[in-house]
């Protein structure tokens, strides 16, 4: 009589980091706090000057007190080899013995570690800082900025955490060729978003599809 059988074998590769969470401050003038899906606080309690986004970007200047820009607590338990990077720019007449921007970073819930630090005279252009490499559960980024004249701009954009995620690869069949002679459903999944699929079967059968149909006999 006719005997068939079922056999899947998967083979996942590995993943490259990637960007998970992103604040670009695309935010109307003026916004000082964000509860979306990358939400933020801002606390100044000084009397003039600016703590807010403006033109695409948070701009810190003119201070009486220092302000302080906090992400929420983002779960990187599913990441390894994080990064903190934020694109930071200074303005105007800064003063090394005053002024000062200040980012840190929160890793489980510990104390602010710094990882960017502007004290200096004078304006500089947009440069990228980069933390360490992390590993951990949660992450929180905070910046600390204080700025005396009105001419005294510090801004900062593009606050980006990248890692590297675990991935996972399922494949399974939902029939057994070789007996009905009906094709079957091959299916594929990850846990992790933008991957490619690679099948192989007898006869040199390859496909990139995610969820290809088959009808051949054999081991895919």
């Amino acid at each position: 009589g006719c005997t068939a059988s079922q056999s899947v074998t998967v083979s996942s590769g590995t993943n490259t980091p990637s960007v998970q969470w992103l604040e670009d401050f695309n935010l109307s003038d003026g916004t000082t706090v964000d509860n979306g899906t990358t939400a933020w606080t801002r606390t100044y309690t000084g009397t003039t000057g600016s703590s807010k986004v403006q033109s695409g970007a948070f701009v810190f200047t003119y201070l009486t007190t220092e302000s302080v820009w906090r992400s929420q607590v983002i779960n990187i338990s599913s990441l390894s080899n994080v990064t903190v990077a934020i694109d930071v720019k200074g303005e105007g007449s800064l003063n090394i013995n005053e002024d000062y921007f200040r980012a840190y970073y929160v890793l489980n819930g510990g104390s602010e570690i710094p990882f960017i630090s502007y004290n200096q005279d004078g304006a500089f252009i947009q440069t990228t800082s980069t933390s360490p490499s992390l590993n951990g559960s949660t992450l929180q980024i905070v910046v600390r900025a204080y700025n005396t004249y009105s001419d005294e701009i510090y801004r900062f954009d593009n606050v980006r955490v990248t890692g590297t995620g675990q991935l996972s690869a399922i494949a399974t069949a939902n029939g057994v060729l070789g007996c009905s002679g009906n094709p079957v459903t091959l299916s594929g999944s990850s846990n992790v978003s933008g991957v490619s699929y690679s099948w192989s079967g007898p006869g040199s059968y390859t496909s990139s599809a995610q969820n290809p149909s088959v009808s051949t006999p054999g081991v895919y």
